[in-house]
């Protein structure tokens, strides 16, 4: 997290507290603001299908059709429209340090139930998501909450060391200072220049995926 900026969590609009359910109801769950309020976090709450067919609608169910996963509501399959406004908000999104859903839903769960499959799957937002995830029945302990905020702030360290070497790159600068140890570290295009890996084992060593992909 950046000095002076509250660090973002998506949260499905239903757990936060909004009425944006099927029928109009919500499923707040207090112990989540209060997480997010001792942790510094801002919750920010989408809806896929609320933003789609409002409310009340009726509810959505996933069925499995030979190789493909529909989304029934009514006499509608919705599914292709919900994968795409799941893509929309996670894109209008795309600086969430973390995810929190609601399980079994067909656009938030993160092991939603479908008819004939035999297996469950992982609802869009989860899929078009880069950051941590889970579902709001999984943030019900405290040892749970603590695992979720671990993988988050893990996150939050990749995010900015990405963001200074970029930076750092985008300057012609060849290092950056590593914002926990105060270390200067070596951006990836300088050490192409060098031609060939030091084997130093370098953060942002070029050379890796190349000795990856030859076997070597």
């Amino acid at each position: 997290m950046r000095p002076g900026k509250k660090s973002k969590i998506l949260i499905s609009s239903c757990v936060f507290g909004n009425r944006v359910r099927w029928n109009a109801s919500h499923r707040r769950y207090q112990e989540i603001h209060d997480w997010a309020e001792a942790n510094d976090f801002e919750l920010i709450p989408a809806c896929p299908e609320f933003e789609l067919f409002g409310v009340p609608r009726k509810s959505i169910r996933l069925r499995q059709k030979d190789d493909e996963v529909l989304g029934i509501m009514g006499n509608q399959e919705v599914f292709g429209q919900l994968k795409e406004k799941c893509k929309e908000i996670a894109e209008r999104h795309s600086d969430v340090v973390g995810f929190i859903g609601f399980s079994n839903s067909p656009s938030c769960g993160l092991s939603t139930g479908v008819k004939g499959r035999g297996s469950t799957i992982k609802a869009p937002m989860h899929q078009n998501l880069d950051c941590p995830t889970t579902e709001a029945s999984s943030m019900n302990t405290e040892s749970n909450r603590n695992r979720f905020l671990e993988r988050v702030k893990k996150y939050e360290k990749q995010v900015e060391i990405k963001r200074l070497h970029d930076y750092a790159v985008s300057k012609g600068s060849r290092t950056y200072q590593d914002p926990e140890s105060g270390f200067l570290v070596m951006t990836s295009q300088y050490l192409s220049s060098k031609g060939s890996c030091c084997e130093s084992g370098c953060r942002h060593c070029p050379w890796e995926s190349l000795r990856g992909k030859n076997g070597k």
